[in-house]
C-alpha cells in the first residue's frame, strides 16, 4: 500500500486533532471536579451539544460506511484511514458525553442549598428536574438514532439518504441555536462559573482548525462541516463574554482589597477612640 503525501497530511492532522481534543476537555473536566459545581452551564447548551455531537457522527456514519465499505474489505489499516473522520466525531461525541456526565454529576443540588430562600430552592428543584429529564432524553435520541442507522445500512441503503437528509435538517437547526442559551446564561449570571476558559481558549481556534480538517476530508458534504463553523464563530463569540465578565470581577475584587486597605486605619482610630473613652 502506498502512501501520498495528502494520505500522511491529514494522518498527521487526526493525530493532533485526537491530542487537541485531550487537551480541550481535560480542563474542563478539572474545574467542574475542582469546584464541586457546573454552575455557569446551561442545560439546554450542554443537551444541544451532546445530542449534536452524537448525530454529527451518525451523519458522517450515512457517507462513510457505504463509500468505505470496499476498501474495508480489503485491509484493517486502509479502513481505518478511511473512516478517519468519522472515528473522530465519535471520539469527540464520547469526550462531550463525559462533560454532560460530570454536568449532572455536580449540578447544584436544591437540598443541600441551604442558604437559599424557599423561592429560589423550588426553582432549582425545577431546573435540576429539567437537567436530568434532558439527560435521559439525550440517550434515547442515541439509542434510536443508532438502531435507525443500523438498520437502514444493513437492510435498506435506499431510504438511507433520505434520513441521511433529515439529520441533516435536525443537525443545522441545533447548530444554529446551540450556543444560544450558553450566551443568554452567561449574560444573565455575568460570569463564567464554571465554564473553563483555558478550555474554551483552546476550543475556538481550535473548532476553526476542525471546520478545516472536516471540510478537506468531505469537501462536497458541506452539510457535514459548516454547522462546525456556526459553531466556531458561537464559540468566539460566549469567549468574549467570559473573557469580558471574568476581567470585571478581577477589577472589582481589586477594588475592594484597595477600599478594604484604606478602611482599616480607620477602623483602628475608631477602635483607640472608643478604648479611650471607656478608660
Amino acid at each position: 500500500m502506498t502512501y501520498t503525501n495528502s494520505d500522511v497530511a491529514n494522518n498527521t492532522m487526526a493525530i493532533i486533532f485526537t491530542i487537541g481534543l485531550l487537551i480541550v476537555y481535560i480542563p474542563q473536566y478539572y474545574k467542574i471536579i475542582k469546584m464541586r459545581s457546573s454552575i455557569g452551564f446551561s442545560t439546554w447548551f450542554i443537551f444541544l451539544g451532546q445530542t449534536a455531537s452524537w448525530l454529527s457522527a451518525i451523519n458522517a456514519s450515512i457517507y462513510y460506511i457505504p463509500e468505505g465499505y470496499a476498501v474495508c474489505r480489503q485491509s484493517i489499516s486502509g479502513c481505518i484511514e478511511n473512516q478517519l473522520g468519522l472515528l473522530l466525531l465519535v471520539f469527540q461525541w464520547f469526550l462531550y458525553w463525559i462533560q454532560y456526565v460530570l454536568f449532572i454529576k455536580y449540578y447544584p443540588k436544591p437540598e443541600f442549598e441551604i442558604l437559599l430562600n424557599e423561592q429560589d430552592r423550588d426553582k432549582l428543584k425545577k431546573d435540576y428536574r429539567i437537567a436530568k429529564i434532558t439527560f435521559i432524553i439525550s440517550h434515547v435520541i442515541i439509542l434510536f438514532s443508532f438502531v435507525t442507522t443500523l438498520c437502514l445500512l444493513i437492510f435498506n441503503t435506499q431510504i438511507l439518504q433520505h434520513w441521511g437528509d433529515g439529520v441533516d435538517l435536525v443537525l443545522m437547526v441545533m447548530y444554529l441555536v446551540h450556543y444560544i442559551p450558553q450566551i443568554v446564561e452567561t449574560i444573565k449570571l455575568r460570569t463564567a462559573g464554571s465554564i473553563s476558559l483555558i478550555s474554551l481558549g483552546i476550543m475556538t481556534p481550535g473548532s476553526f482548525l476542525w471546520t478545516y480538517f472536516l471540510a478537506t476530508q468531505m469537501a462536497d458534504s458541506i452539510e457535514i462541516w459548516v454547522p462546525y463553523l456556526l459553531v466556531a464563530v458561537s464559540q468566539f463569540c460566549l469567549l468574549i463574554l467570559c473573557l469580558y465578565f471574568e476581567f470585571n470581577v478581577q477589577i472589582e475584587l481589586k477594588i475592594e482589597r484597595i477600599k478594604a486597605y484604606f478602611r482599616r486605619p480607620n477602623e483602628l482610630n475608631e477602635l483607640n477612640s472608643s478604648l479611650t473613652d471607656e478608660v
